[in-house]
């Protein structure tokens, strides 16, 4: 397994493990498949080619078994802050220590950005392995939010989980 950066090229690859993650864990995402593949194309091409942003990939071989997304958030008052999106690993490599690679590596970068102090993230209550992979690379949980995200009528709860780094002062 390595990881590495997706880039343009990676995209069919991004898309198959997209989708994967939409229909088989649609509670765990904002987004629906059908919402996002108009605009799929041109929010990952903005996002590979982003100056801080980023969309970290794991491969096995040459295929695309993981990946997690990082974003800073753009407004100058909340700036310090980014967020960990769309998170996923493939089923077959799920207990591999894939998604902890991912995250440390993820988080080292993310940290290395000027002004990040603070990388927030949102996981469905009911994910407790994902819960369980996010404590141990460091976050905490500051918020629950109930009726988060509804999904064929059924209503989902989110964890809301902060990171701070080490030099980072509250």
């Amino acid at each position: 397994m390595h990881l590495r950066e997706l880039t343009h090229t990676d995209y069919a690859q991004f898309v198959a493990l997209r989708e994967y993650a939409l229909k088989e864990y649609p509670a765990s995402f904002s987004a629906a498949n059908e919402e996002e593949q108009a605009d799929r194309k041109h929010k990952f091409n903005s996002l590979v080619s982003h100056r801080v942003n980023f969309i970290l990939g794991a491969f096995v071989g040459e295929m695309l078994v993981g990946m997690v997304g990082f974003m800073q958030l753009s407004r100058k008052k909340i700036s310090h802050k980014g967020e960990l999106t769309a998170m996923i690993v493939s089923a077959a490599y799920q207990g591999q220590g894939i998604g902890y690679a991912l995250l440390q590596h993820a988080l080292e970068k993310a940290f290395l950005i000027e002004d990040i102090h603070q990388i927030n993230l949102v996981v469905n209550e009911d994910r407790k392995s994902a819960i369980a992979l996010y404590k141990k690379v460091g976050f905490v949980p500051y918020g629950l939010e109930k009726n988060a995200i509804r999904v064929e009528g059924k209503m989902h709860t989110a964890i809301h989980m902060v990171k701070r780094s080490s030099s980072s002062q509250h």
